[in-house]
């Protein structure tokens, strides 16, 4: 991945703020304000000893994590000092460490939840930035407070990225959950540091006041201690009466028989007494007890005695134990996580929470239901423990009935550390037979809406601590099983949707299939009726004319006005039944593409509307080189000639035609432009000119009504378009665009 050096930049920008550059506007990015209690949370801070430290790869795991899943180059856990934001782990940032008032997590730790800003640019707290407008680009920002136990903000775990864009809810919550573990990661070290202290207090002080020494008498099994190892086993001074016996009765008895294998082994090997064990005073407190000392032996190899020192190690152990807990819970979560933001079969990932429920928490066994709402039935998706069957008298279980049924009814969870009093428990000599001592319940819930249940036995008692996991692990399943059905939902409508599309498409392309049919057909019988229709035509024509040239003189004028009607219609339908043809022509012919050289084809499109062009008078242009198209020569120059004969013809009465002819580039196509100084269209009939038989000023101007859609239909058929752009009374400049040749 790569990684932004331009920490010498940042510096350079930030310089560039300064009161020197007086000739430079305000900048509007803003610093982050203090906190209230900032001197509290430096000190809480440097409390965790953090600062300035080495890598650490369980943290670079977790900014590597982030990066992955919320897709961005750079993500970090920063730490904010005083006057800085220290990176105690980074990926896709070489520099260890900003100004504070140029920060975005400086902002971070004014939030008690995820701080966003999807594009910095627009943020008016950060659109003169150094880190937006340098060589850093930030555009986006998400960062999480990493906030200690007792409410400091420290710092954050944040991703950064150069384009503006959002995170998914997945991706959001992914990050809330990866922030909690390295919250989670600072207070295992500082907990481990704290416990690595005590425990050097503790050997100090063994060392150096020999605070509970002993010496047992091996050879009259007489044991003499100090008063303060007195006080430690709970006697009151004196009232120990110096017997081993009276020593062996305080041990607790789950650990007698590994203390007395633990002296036997030291014995024979002659190594140094050490030993670990808990003493049970006689108000039942359980106190635990480090104990260290050296045997002695006679000439023969005979022990004789041990002398030794004894501390008790109860809050070391405490805290050691409460360390391994949240270790424990700090796993839990972690796999739990996991497990929720991994791709695969619902079922399965069911069954690594319910597999990791056991293995964490030490659970006999585990189970998660969801609910058939359609059934209102709870149905066992996944069991690990003693029990991995999902076929069974709690496969399906009705809401209401059982013990499962009623927290899904009740919408509550049911707790309990005595499973051998509790009236739910159906099978109290079960639990007794397996060692069972607590039960645990959740109704999975979204806005008081049933998800299911999940519920495990255990063989020991549940803390508060764990309980209160156990409900956030319990929310965390039920937001991942709602999704899960609004996906598959989607997925389901998204089938239908495509299914529809599917056929919707094929009855589309059967229409229109039958339409290009029919229009064919309609097109060929077009043409043959057209073909059909010219020989009568012309006979009547050539009759007309042989009456006009032998028979004039016999005939009257209203007869001769009557012939001319005749030569007049007859002219025109011979016209039209001409266009009828050269649009069939057009529609049906078969053509094929090749270089066609624009210059030849207006030639011919120029000699063919020679008369026209001398009968009108008529100016015309061509303007520039004109280029090489794909086209079909022919179909080319015949509607070059019909848009050319148009624009001669359109004319207002007096006026002379100016007509002009260019081409412009537009990629791989070629626009060809005839431009007139004619009477124009009206916005509203542009479409309408290309229609066969549309005749916009049929009484003022002769014509078919065909020549456009003529120029139209050859135009498609070689894979161009052909548009126009007029305004009345101002000409029209009709275009054609072409496939280049390369």
């Amino acid at each position: 991945m790569n990684e932004w050096r331009g920490k010498s930049n940042v510096q350079e920008a930030v310089a560039e703020r300064g009161p020197e550059r007086r000739d430079r506007p305000a900048v509007r990015s803003q610093p982050a304000v203090r906190l209230p209690n900032e001197a509290r949370r430096l000190e809480a801070l440097r409390e965790y000893n953090l600062l300035d430290t080495l890598p650490e790869q369980v943290l670079d795991d977790l900014t590597t994590l982030a990066s992955h899943i919320c897709g961005t180059p750079i993500s970090l856990i920063s730490l904010i000092d005083k006057d800085r934001q220290w990176f105690k782990s980074r990926v896709g940032l070489s520099t260890s460490e900003l100004p504070r008032d140029i920060s975005f997590c400086g902002h971070t730790i004014l939030q008690p939840h995820m701080f966003t800003v999807p594009d910095a640019t627009q943020d008016e707290r950060f659109a003169d930035n150094p880190l937006v407008t340098g060589d850093l680009q930030i555009r986006f920002y998400a960062g999480m407070p990493l906030t200690s136990p007792e409410g400091h903000a420290l710092g954050t775990l944040c991703v950064i990225d150069h384009k503006p864009r959002q995170l998914t809810p997945l991706q959001q919550e992914s990050l809330q959950v990866l922030a909690r573990q390295a919250m989670t990661q600072f207070e295992l070290r500082r907990q481990m540091r704290e416990v690595g202290e005590s425990e050097a207090r503790l050997r100090l002080a063994l060392d150096a006041a020999q605070m509970g020494t002993f010496e047992w008498d091996m050879a009259h099994n007489r044991v003499t201690w100090s008063r303060g190892h007195e006080k430690l086993w709970g006697f009151k001074p004196g009232e120990f009466d110096g017997t081993f016996e009276a020593f062996t009765r305080r041990v607790h008895p789950d650990d007698l028989p590994g203390l007395n294998v633990e002296i036997a082994r030291c014995l024979a090997a002659r190594e140094t007494f050490s030993s670990d064990f808990r003493v049970i005073w006689l108000d039942g407190t359980v106190h635990w007890i480090a104990a260290r000392g050296e045997f002695s032996f006679d000439a023969r190899g005979h022990p004789l005695r041990m002398r030794g020192a004894v501390l008790e190690t109860t809050e070391q152990k405490r805290a050691e134990q409460a360390l391994a807990r949240r270790a424990q819970l700090a796993s839990l979560r972690a796999d739990v996580a996991q497990a929720l933001t991994r791709a695969g079969e619902p079922r399965d990932i069911m069954q690594q929470i319910s597999e990791a429920l056991v293995m964490h928490l030490n659970a006999a066994f585990a189970r998660v239901w969801t609910l058939n709402e359609a059934e209102n039935t709870l149905e066992l998706q996944a069991s690990a423990g003693l029990y991995t069957n999902l076929n069974g008298l709690q496969s399906r279980v009705k809401m209401g009935e059982m013990k499962i049924g009623r927290i899904a009814q009740n919408r509550a969870a049911h707790l309990t550390n005595e499973v051998l009093h509790d009236p739910e428990i159906s099978d109290p000599e079960w639990a007794k037979r397996e060692g069972i001592t607590a039960f645990a319940g959740y109704p999975l819930l979204v806005e008081n809406r049933v998800m299911g249940v999940v519920a495990l036995f255990c063989r020991s008692r549940l803390s508060q601590e764990i309980l209160q996991e156990l409900a956030h692990i319990a929310d965390g399943l039920a937001q991942w099983i709602l999704r899960k059905l609004a996906e598959e939902a989607l997925h389901a409508t998204q089938s239908q949707l495509e299914q529809y599309t599917h056929e919707l498409e094929g009855r589309v392309a059967q229409r229109t299939a039958d339409l290009k049919g029919m229009n064919e057909q309609l097109e060929a019988f077009v043409y043959s009726i057209a073909h059909d229709l010219r020989a009568p035509l012309r006979a009547l024509i050539g009759y007309s004319q042989m009456l006009v040239e032998d028979h004039s003189a016999d005939l009257d004028e209203d007869a001769k006005e009557l012939l001319n009607r005749i030569q007049n219609s007859s002219g025109f339908m011979d016209k039209l039944v001409i266009d009828l043809l050269a649009y069939g022509r057009a529609a049906s012919a078969e053509i094929e593409l090749a270089p066609v050289s624009v210059q030849e084809q207006w030639e011919i499109a120029l000699s063919q509307c020679a008369t026209q062009i001398e009968q009108t008078n008529a100016q015309v242009e061509t303007i520039g080189q004109l280029p090489t198209v794909r086209a079909h020569a022919a179909t080319l120059g015949q509607c070059l000639a019909n848009l050319l004969s148009n624009a001669l013809k359109f004319i207002k009465a007096g006026a002379k035609p100016q007509v002009r002819f260019w081409s412009d580039d537009h990629g791989h196509y070629v626009r060809l432009w005839i431009a007139d100084n004619g009477i124009g269209i009206a916005p509203e009939q542009k479409e309408r000119v290309f229609r066969v038989f549309e005749r916009l000023q049929s009484s003022r101007y002769p014509g078919t009504g065909i020549g456009l859609s003529i120029v139209r239909k050859g135009i498609e058929r070689m894979g161009g378009k052909v548009g126009v752009e007029s305004e009345p009374n101002k000409g029209s400049r009709f275009w054609i665009e072409l496939p280049k040749t390369f």
